[in-house]
């Protein structure tokens, strides 16, 4: 994989948790039902990147390089469907970029096994968790550069939390690209979340406070590439091919459980942190295999910081989750003590013994990322089992023994359509690791 390589070489310088009946009602899963299936066997170590492969569900996080902070990911479904998952800092666009020229040339190819030749830049959807300058200050240069031939070609969509509750905590020169372009040559693109009473302008200073997320239709449209059918009132999904989806479950402090959102406690505009928790929290699976995100979301409950992990727990846990919590987590705001407190902890990953994996986009502008009492928080007396924290990069003193760093890409691949799942570092050395899905 060309670009991975040389990727590498830079940086070293929802069937399984629910879904809808015949009658188009939607139902949570139940844990506790067992399939009796062959015994799980993962087949041999990647010695290699891991590629995609057609059948399977890639995640790539990618190493962001420079001082900027940013964090971005790409979501590769099993027909070849590519989800972009924030998009790092204005100074990360190439690595977006030739990514994604990488993967549509030379990997999503039918020599390959896919169905069809791909764009150079084609990309089907992005979501966009929140407004800060490190997950949206590429769209411009991405959406809206000067040479035509190097901006994407989105065909379906950009999902975000909405033009709602806008003050100085969001990066305003990035959500005034994201929200001009959405208004306008991109509006057929434009797929928000939450929307307020009345439209708030793309001026931030003009619409401060003054337009607060009243409704979150947008978690509640059903398959989001077809908005009239009759899945409508059902949860928002992404399908990205032979089962796999990305289910949206929460936006600007309103949480789904299932068929309506509820709001939280209310909070500011006015701090970063109050950004943060906004953002976009949503569910990606395949078969057996969950995979959550959210953004930057908060926990720690002080002040700037609100406590929405806890009322994500509450309202949707028990219908998106169950019991079993979550394979993977990927880890709110890059792993600091912001988040991850521990009720949202113990739901995702309870201590039972079971092995689960989290991973950390970190770029070195994070600094003190991963913190220690974060890492502790997951890695301290074997919560995850055999798994681990993957992180991208390490940028404080942090140490552990179940703490992996990549110095590069941090990849997730299911293993025969979600029975299973590989982590994978792929830095300046390979490190692989094979896991049995919990709902297997």
């Amino acid at each position: 994989m060309r670009y991975l390589l040389n990727l590498l070489s830079l940086i070293t310088a929802l069937n399984a948790y629910g879904g809808e009946t015949k009658d188009g009602h939607y139902h949570s899963h139940n844990d506790t039902t067992i399939t009796t299936l062959a015994p799980f066997d993962p087949g041999p170590e990647p010695r290699e990147a891991i590629r995609p492969i057609p059948g399977e569900l890639s995640f790539f996080q990618l190493p962001l390089t420079g001082f900027a902070l940013g964090e971005a990911g790409v979501i590769v479904g099993p027909d070849g469907t590519i989800a972009l998952l924030d998009l790092g800092n204005f100074t990360h666009d190439d690595i977006v970029r030739d990514f994604v020229r990488d993967l549509n040339t030379n990997e999503l190819t039918p020599a390959r096994g896919y169905s069809r030749q791909r764009g150079e830049l084609e990309v089907d959807w992005i979501i966009i968790t929140h407004f800060h300058a490190d997950h949206s200050g590429a769209y411009s240069r991405l959406m809206n550069s000067s040479r035509q031939s190097e901006n994407l070609n989105v065909t379906k969509g950009v999902v975000h939390r909405g033009f709602t509750d806008l003050g100085s905590g969001i990066t305003e020169s990035n959500f005034l690209a994201v929200c001009n372009s959405l208004r306008g040559r991109h509006a057929s693109l434009n797929y928000p979340a939450c929307t307020s009473d009345l439209q708030a302008p793309c001026d931030v200073d003009s619409a401060r406070q003054i337009y607060p997320a009243t409704r979150c239709d947008g978690l509640f449209i059903g398959d989001l590439e077809n908005p009239n059918d009759n899945n409508a009132g059902l949860p928002s999904k992404i399908e990205l091919g032979e089962g796999a989806k990305i289910t949206l479950i929460a936006s600007s402090n309103h949480v789904s459980n299932g068929g309506r959102a509820i709001k939280g406690q209310s909070f500011g505009v006015d701090d970063n942190g109050y950004e943060n928790a906004r953002s976009l929290v949503g569910l990606i699976t395949f078969g057996g295999f969950h995979y959550h995100f959210g953004g930057d979301l908060t926990g720690s409950g002080r002040r700037g910081d609100p406590d929405v992990e806890t009322h994500l727990v509450n309202v949707a846990g028990p219908t998106f989750w169950g019991p079993l919590g979550v394979d993977v987590t990927h880890l709110h705001h890059h792993a600091r003590n912001t988040s991850s407190n521990d009720t949202f902890v113990d739901a995702v990953a309870p201590n039972d013994g079971r092995s689960r994996n989290a991973v950390a986009g970190i770029s070195r502008g994070h600094f003190g990322s991963p913190q220690r009492r974060t890492v502790r928080r997951w890695l301290d007396d074997d919560r995850l089992g055999e798994g681990r924290m993957w992180a991208t990069q390490r940028s404080g003193s942090s140490r552990h023994s179940r703490l992996t760093t990549a110095n590069g890409l941090v990849i997730v691949q299911t293993i025969q359509k979600g029975r299973g799942y590989w982590v994978q570092a792929a830095g300046n050395s390979i490190t692989s690791q094979a896991y049995q899905s919990l709902r297997d």
